[in-house]
């Protein structure tokens, strides 16, 4: 026994749970896809077992609209790599439109409905995004 095994919970010490590591070059296009984004899956249950969250990158193309799509049972955290993506969402009866530049990152609340654009340029916009779902049975995708 360690000096730092009473710091961690679990008989253990929670020392034999396992890391996964998803290299780049093992992202799946095996996922809910919406017309008009490009998604990618590194963490979920498919790829590395998890229960809770999804973690992934979705890619739009320039001067493109995505489907419109709702986020289930998830809380989503998306980072905006690169372009400049239009977030759309309806708020007390109005459109409302976020603009985040790269570096920037938005939240999405579960079951909000959301459609992405692309402002009037040449270039795609990439984003990396992360899903925390609820412990339910709900057959709601997480993205």
């Amino acid at each position: 026994m360690s000096a730092h095994d009473d710091q961690h919970p679990g008989p253990d010490g929670g020392w034999h749970q396992p890391l996964r590591h998803v290299r780049a070059a093992d992202l799946s296009a095996d996922t809910g896809q919406t017309p008009g984004m490009n998604r990618t899956e590194a963490v979920s249950s498919r790829t590395v077992g998890s229960e809770r969250v999804w973690m992934g990158q979705t890619a739009v193309g320039p001067r493109t609209a995505s489907g419109n799509h709702h986020h289930g049972d998830s809380e989503t955290a998306i980072y905006v790599v690169s372009g400049h993506p239009v977030f759309v969402f309806a708020e007390d009866d109005r459109e409302v439109r976020l603009t985040p530049e790269p570096g920037d990152y938005l939240f999405v609340r579960r079951s909000c409905r959301t459609a992405r654009r692309t402002r009037p340029t040449r270039r795609p916009w990439w984003s990396s995004r992360a899903a925390a779902r609820r412990r339910s049975s709900s057959t709601c995708p997480a993205h």
